[in-house]
């Protein structure tokens, strides 16, 4: 009487599928399992595990779909458009049997259709100084399914903001490539897909109007756009360079090629500073200050 009471006492087993899940899918893609955490509990253990579908889908059996309908926790390897139910058994040692089924959501109009839109890149020339305003990041996002979305632009460097999709300005002072990750509401990611190159001309270029052109030179004297007093030695140089400044004000320094390419730029809260060039091939560069995003001061620098 007393083995019949313990064996009723852990007879009773429990499934657990997982409840709804949420999967992402297309070119970017985590692996994802369904089964809980555990998939099998009471009763007595060892545990099988039977995973079945109702083949709503094509009629395809859950073997299509998983790696193995056996697992507790068995691996997704097949995409799907629809939500898709899986139904799971669990047999316990003294044949105990309970059953419980899942949900599985897959979003892969997000992230294709995403991509397809991201892979364009949106090229565009200013002057130095000048800003854009980021107004093609609706675009991107125009066929995900679960909103609202969320946003998040690298690198932050010259942005207004990094959380909005569109209407918001960049104010780089070298050429910088802008990408944006988009999570939908389900947790769906996209790739870091580069959107926006803007090309900076540097100073003593301004656009141009053709692409064979996109800056074109006009020239650069010592005092080119200068407002504050600047001071720069020796020039020419061939290793550290001093940059004096006329107060202690928070100036961004930027070194770039005679192409706008940037070389180096450093955040400088006193009067004077030292730049190490001596890593710098022989040439010709030009030293830009700016003092909260304006051009202020620009020196040519020849490296020797």
């Amino acid at each position: 009487m007393l083995l019949m009471a313990a064996q009723l006492a852990t007879a009773q087993c429990a499934a657990h599928a997982g409840g709804r899940k949420y999967v992402c899918s297309g070119m970017y893609t985590t692996t994802a399992v369904i089964g809980g955490t555990p998939t099998a509990s009471g009763g007595t253990a060892p545990y099988t595990y039977c995973w079945s579908t109702s083949g709503t889908i094509s009629m395809a059996a859950a073997s299509y779909f998983l790696n193995d309908t056996t697992l507790a926790n068995p691996t997704l390897v097949h995409n799907f458009g629809a939500p898709i139910t899986f139904y799971l058994k669990v047999t316990d040692s003294l044949g105990c049997v309970s059953y419980d089924t899942c949900k599985v959501f897959i979003s892969p109009g997000f992230i294709n259709n995403l991509w397809n839109d991201a892979i364009y890149i949106d090229e565009n020339f200013i002057n130095s100084g000048d800003s854009i305003l980021m107004d093609q990041g609706v675009n991107i996002v125009s066929a995900a399914p679960n909103m609202p979305c969320t946003y998040s632009w690298q690198p932050s460097y010259g942005l207004g903001t990094t959380t909005l999709a569109t209407g918001f300005k960049a104010l780089p002072h070298v050429s910088t490539v802008y990408s944006v990750t988009v999570t939908d509401s389900m947790g769906c990611k996209s790739p870091p897909s580069a959107v926006y190159y803007v090309h900076v001309c540097p100073a003593g270029y301004t656009v141009g109007y053709t692409p064979e052109q996109p800056c074109v030179y006009v020239g650069i004297k010592e005092n080119y756009a200068s407002r504050i007093d600047l001071s720069v030695y020796p020039n020419p140089v061939s290793g550290r360079i001093a940059v004096e400044l006329p107060n202690s004000k928070i100036y961004t320094i930027t070194l770039t090629t005679m192409v706008g390419t940037a070389c180096k730029e450093i955040s400088l809260a006193g009067e004077k500073t030292e730049i190490d060039l001596s890593y710098l091939n022989a040439g010709v560069y030009f030293l830009q200050v700016f003092e909260k995003g304006d051009l202020v001061a620009v020196k040519k620098i020849i490296k020797e």
